[in-house]
């Protein structure tokens, strides 16, 4: 019975990583994100990541040495994470919506700010 659970735990977390297709928590039905408007890390950047990254890049798990958990996180990774959302290499199953990746550039381009 051990064994099985055991089984079952490390199957599990081997299939954490997979992306889910569509996001069920995040309003992107803006397309034309402007960097005019201030981007919120809490409103907007935090969600993103959690639906995104979140899987393989969390404080439980920190794939590659990435851990995007918390503000602090986040900001620091947040340029290498984005051009590897650009160059296709993030996420390893599907994509992020350009929208989402443009919030994440204003972002950076605003300063990161914890908001």
């Amino acid at each position: 019975m051990k064994k099985i659970l055991f089984l079952s735990l490390v199957i599990s977390l081997l299939f954490s990583c997979k992306k889910e297709n569509t996001p069920t928590t995040i309003n992107n039905t803006n397309n034309n994100v402007s960097c005019s408007k201030t981007i919120s890390y809490k409103n907007e950047i935090a969600p993103m990541l959690n639906m995104y990254c979140g899987g393989c890049h969390s404080s439980n798990q920190s794939s590659g040495g990435i851990n995007l958990s918390g503000y602090s996180n986040a900001s620091n990774h947040a340029t290498r994470s984005l051009n590897s959302i650009k160059n296709g290499s993030m996420p390893p199953m599907g994509s992020i919506p350009d929208s989402l990746v443009q919030k994440l550039s204003c972002w950076i381009n605003q300063g990161k700010a914890n908001n």
